[in-house]
C-alpha cells in the first residue's frame, strides 16, 4: 500500500483534498524575484568596487587628474574608426539601476583587430564624462573583469556611476588601451 496521496478528480471539475502543489505562476515568481535579487546584489557590488577609495578611478589628486591623463595618453577616433580599426562596435553607453551604473556595451567584429587594444588581460574600459572630466573605470581582477575578443562575441561591462556624473544625454567618452571614442551621448 503506498503512503502517498494524490488529489483526484471528482468529477465535477473540482479536486479531492490531497497535499497541494506550488503553482506555476508562484514557482516562476519565486524564481523570478531569486533572479532579481541576484542581479541588484551585484549591481550594488560592482558600483561598490568601481567607487572604493582603493578602485584605481580615484587618486588623491582626484578624478580630474585621471581625466587629464587618459586625455594625454589617448588618441581621439570616431566610433566608426574604432570598428574599421580595432574591430570593436560600440553599441550602447547607458545609465542604469536608477542611475549607479554606466552599462558599456560593444561587440568584437574582429578579434584579431581587437586584440591590439585588449593585449593585457589587465585593461579594461573607462568612460569619462566630459562635462566635469570624472573617469569610471571598470573593475579589475578576477575571470569576470577581463575581456578575451572572440569575433562575433558581445560583451557588456557594468561600472560604478559614482556621483551620478553621468546622466542620459550627457556627453562621454569611452577609452580602451589608449584609445578614445568621444561625443557619445549616453543613454538610458
Amino acid at each position: 500500500m503506498s503512503a502517498e496521496i494524490e488529489a483526484t478528480d471528482t468529477g465535477q471539475g473540482q479536486r479531492a483534498p490531497g497535499p497541494s502543489r506550488p503553482s506555476r505562476r508562484r514557482q516562476w515568481l519565486v524564481t523570478a524575484g531569486a533572479v532579481l535579487a541576484s542581479v541588484l546584489g551585484g549591481a550594488v557590488a560592482f558600483s561598490a568596487l568601481s567607487s572604493s577609495p582603493s578602485s584605481s578611478s580615484s587618486s588623491s589628486s582626484g578624478p580630474h587628474a585621471a581625466h587629464h591623463s587618459l586625455e594625454a595618453a589617448s588618441v581621439p577616433i570616431s566610433r566608426r574608426q574604432l570598428a574599421e580599426d580595432y574591430g570593436i562596435r560600440l553599441t550602447l553607453v547607458g545609465v542604469t539601476a536608477a542611475g549607479g551604473l554606466v552599462d558599456l556595451r560593444f561587440k568584437i567584429t574582429d578579434a584579431e583587430k581587437a586584440k591590439k587594444l585588449f593585449d593585457d588581460p589587465a585593461v579594461m574600459p573607462a568612460v569619462v564624462a566630459e562635462t566635469t572630466g570624472a573617469v569610471l573605470q571598470a573593475p579589475h581582477g578576477g575571470h569576470h573583469s577581463r575581456v578575451t575578443p572572440a569575433s562575433g562575441a558581445s560583451y557588456f561591462i557594468l561600472i560604478g556611476n559614482a556621483g551620478g556624473v553621468v546622466q542620459r544625454g550627457v556627453p562621454v567618452s569611452v577609452v580602451i588601451n589608449g584609445v578614445r571614442v568621444e561625443h557619445i551621448l549616453a543613454e538610458t
